[in-house]
């Protein structure tokens, strides 16, 4: 899981500051959850580019999901007679979680061969939604410049538009 920040011209004066990301323009932070194909799993799109990637996921519906156990399609796993849920895999911003799964926090030189090592694996996994992100935006330019869209709902429905379309593409093999 992984957020991503759609350039978007914000039309309200007032809201303007609220949408401005931390590299300086005005966006829609979009989250999205994606498998190990690349096929987005979950999205929660149209929080103010104001707002961390762990403010999103907290008011996410994955959050929710995880918090209740709750993850459609993804059984828990087990493994030498242990039940284990799904995780949301993630970077150091999100929060301490039970069901997320981050990386050990430090430099290197801190961290124990078995910590570096977990973080290196940890980091392959989210491999896939940091190829997702530049693949919309890519593969959809309208979504790596500024949005010219006034409304915020039109603003949503052309980013939630752009996922399926690439949910349909990753489904027919062409990734």
């Amino acid at each position: 899981m992984n957020g991503t920040h759609i350039p978007w011209r914000c039309s309200q004066a007032d809201h303007h500051a609220e949408f401005e990301c931390h590299r300086k323009f005005t966006s829609i932070n979009a989250q999205l959850v994606c498998d190990k194909r690349g096929t987005v799993m979950s999205m929660s799109v149209g929080t103010a580019g104001g707002n961390c990637d762990a403010t999103v996921f907290r008011h996410s519906g994955f959050a929710k999901r995880l918090e209740a156990k709750e993850w459609p399609g993804l059984p828990a796993v087990t493994i030498r007679g242990i039940s284990i849920p799904p995780y949301g895999v993630c970077d150091g911003i999100y929060p301490c979680k039970p069901y997320l799964l981050k990386p050990y926090q430090g430099a290197d030189i801190y961290l124990t061969p078995i910590q570096r090592l977990f973080n290196y694996c940890q980091s392959s996994t989210r491999q896939p939604i940091e190829h997702v992100n530049g693949m919309l935006k890519r593969r959809f330019r309208i979504l790596s410049r500024q949005l010219e869209l006034w409304s915020i709902d039109d603003a949503v429905n052309t980013i939630c538009a752009c996922v399926i379309l690439h949910n349909l593409l990753v489904a027919r093999g062409e990734y």
